[in-house]
């Protein structure tokens, strides 16, 4: 494989909603190790996976591991006379190929990766790392040809028609005197006609209500009533109640069978 200026790193960042040991599991079984030797791997430290590649292989490796459930980055390649802090990292052997060759196949070969310093700086990619995979987004075609720019100040939108005169004859009309009424007249009630021939004046105090007949007297004939003793029952007397006649000798109690 010709040398590269990318590499692959990997800090412990899974697809979100997938378990970590379920990522593990994958991992292992992707490189075909213990799972034992796939722990250092979730230390927190940004681990180079793979080193010296060019970024077509470096996006093979960051869609396998991305398959497994582990979130990788792709960075240039660091210069080789810095060496930073190193742990040693789990050897991997070749995860199994597909019969066929195709955009995710994957070659990880075994080698001992390198592990940079473990400061907090070290959880996040650097600057530039490309962390998702590229989406081209064709340009836009837009035919301007048939279009033209306008003078600076110019008004570009659409004109609006004026309305049209308003057409009134005025002709039958003149100018009123000022403080002129120029409501239009009312003209003025009818006279009452009413006639007081048939009234006089009443002197002063007299009654001019109509009179009121008085009530006839009331003719009540007392003759067939007297005087009950003080403390008699002056109420109707109630005629006792009928004692029931009711023939029970059918009966019998439910004990008696």
């Amino acid at each position: 494989m010709a040398e590269g200026n990318y590499e692959v790193v990997f800090n412990g960042m899974m697809v979100r909603g997938v378990e970590p040991d379920q990522v593990k599991q994958n991992l292992a079984k992707l490189f075909k190790v213990d799972i034992s030797k796939i722990e250092p791997l979730f230390s927190g430290n940004m681990v180079v996976v793979k080193s010296g590649i060019d970024q077509e292989a470096a996006g093979r490796y960051q869609a396998a591991m991305k398959k497994a459930g582990a979130v990788c980055a792709i960075r240039e390649k660091q210069n080789e006379n810095v060496k930073p802090k190193a742990d040693p990292a789990p050897q991997v052997s070749q995860p199994q190929a597909p019969s066929e060759k195709s955009a995710t196949e994957t070659v990880i070969e075994n080698r001992q990766t390198e592990v940079s310093s473990s400061s907090d700086d070290d959880m996040l990619a650097p600057p530039g790392v490309q962390i998702i995979e590229p989406v081209v987004v064709p340009e836009p075609e837009i035919d301007i040809s048939a279009m033209n720019m306008a003078e600076v100040g110019a008004d570009v939108t659409d004109p609006v028609a004026p309305p049209p005169p308003l057409k009134i004859n005025i002709d039958n009309l003149d100018m009123a005197e000022v403080g002129a009424d120029v409501t239009d007249p009312v003209a003025p009630p009818p006279p009452l006609e009413v006639n007081i021939d048939n009234l006089d004046m009443a002197e002063v105090g007299a009654d001019v209500t109509d009179p009121v007949a008085p009530p006839p007297p009331l003719d009540v004939n007392i003759d067939s009533m007297s005087m009950a003793d003080a403390g008699d029952d002056v109420t109707d007397p109630v005629p006792p109640i009928p004692e029931p006649d009711i023939d029970i000798s059918k009966l019998k109690f439910a004990d008696e069978g």
